[in-house]
């Protein structure tokens, strides 16, 4: 099995011992299951570990080819593909807890992940307490002797704050405790926490590694051993990525290091330009010499990702009108792909939060999530402009 070193190189050739085809591009592995040659080796091989010669369930050649890319890419031992993100974070937090056990997360979350700690995991025992991300020994002062999985996410959906992964990579190493991220929004083109110390990265692969708006997947990366226990867990409750999806993931892994170099460059641009508008009351965005954890971010990331928000001096009811006026800026869920889209926090988090909850998570209604696609740069800004006249 040959490693390379370089993003742009593994995205196209890392994991091809797993395609035994010669195919160039690699085969949608439909079969559902497999023919044994004798019972004792249909036995042997469904005690393996992910088998992609038995059923499907269990993985699949496209599947592991995958997984070996990410592998690569967020420098772990191994990495498995799933059905969505959620799949992938759900699977790794239960793979370290039960019941009676505790986590420490940063409160500001992806609203899904955020219920799944804060409404979920309590009916089977398992508790969280939340913390302020930019408060490093809060995190620490949070830990019980119960504490099993410090849970993090950064930059931070969607205020875009920086967690501290030495900090974070160091305590959890420190106390025995594993560390979790979710490494979407950075992608593993922009940063890499496994070499800041954290056990576990997770994505959701719906978003850069896919790319496309086109297929829903999810992932876990660390140790061997790790992944092969988030697997025997994942592949029970069924969280399986069907074989057009793998395929689908596949080609637009390919684009990833040149598609997150024009988010980046795309985001930052649009960013700088929206600082000079009287119309935007703030701009959260890492890559900004004006954000607060501006120093951090850049020692932690080599890009600064595609997402940011920005606050519009404006209510509710005008920042609806902006996002409703906008023509290339798509008004839909989701981030990573192409394609320009934007969404109003305040409105998508209101089902998950109370009136209280949403003010103390510093959510303002009139706050505009934007990932930026890769449009011509000029053509995102003219449409903003133009909505912003609506302001």
């Amino acid at each position: 099995m040959k490693k390379y070193k370089k993003q742009s190189t593994i995205v196209l050739h890392s994991g091809q011992e797993f395609n035994t085809t010669g195919a160039i591009v690699p085969p949608v592995w439909q079969s559902v299951n497999y023919q044994a040659k004798d019972v004792i080796e249909m036995a042997e091989i469904a005690v393996k570990d992910r088998p992609v010669n038995f059923y499907s369930r269990y993985s699949s050649p496209s599947l592991m080819q995958a997984g070996r890319i990410l592998a690569d890419l967020e420098k772990t031992e191994d990495a498995v593909i799933l059905t969505s993100g959620m799949a992938g974070i759900s699977s790794a937090i239960l793979a370290c807890v039960s019941s009676g056990d505790h986590i420490v997360a940063q409160s500001n979350l992806y609203a899904t992940t955020l219920k799944f700690l804060r409404d979920v995991l309590p009916v089977y025992g398992v508790t969280t307490t939340f913390v302020e991300q930019t408060d490093n020994n809060a995190f620490k002062n949070a830990i019980k002797e119960n504490t099993r999985v410090i849970y993090v996410e950064t930059p931070s959906n969607p205020l875009m704050k920086i967690t501290d992964l030495t900090y974070i990579g160091k305590l959890s190493k420190e106390k025995g405790i594993t560390s979790i991220i979710d490494n979407t929004f950075a992608s593993p083109v922009n940063q890499n926490p496994h070499e800041f110390g954290i056990n576990v990265v997770c994505h959701s692969c719906t978003k850069y590694l896919g790319g496309h708006s086109d297929v829903l997947a999810g992932a876990i990366c660390g140790s061997k051993e790790f992944v092969h226990k988030a697997w025997e867990l994942a592949h029970v409750l069924g969280h399986v990525l069907a074989p057009n999806d793998t395929s689908l993931l596949l080609r637009g892994m390919k684009t990833l290091t040149i598609r997150v170099e024009r988010h980046n460059e795309n985001s930052l641009v649009l960013a700088n330009h929206l600082l000079k508008n009287k119309k935007i009351k703030t701009v959260y965005h890492p890559g900004l010499t004006s954000h607060p954890q501006h120093e951090l971010a850049a020692k932690q990331m080599r890009g600064f990702g595609g997402t940011f928000s920005f606050e519009i001096n404006s209510d509710y009811a005008k920042a609806k009108d902006f996002i409703e006026s906008l023509n290339i800026c798509k008004l839909a869920v989701s981030l990573g792909g192409v394609e320009t889209i934007i969404t109003l926090p305040a409105a998508q988090w209101k089902p998950f939060y109370t009136d209280a909850q949403l003010k103390e998570a510093g959510i303002p209604e009139s706050l505009i999530r934007i990932s930026t696609g890769i449009e011509d740069i000029s053509d995102i800004i003219d449409d903003i402009e133009a909505g912003l006249k609506n302001v």
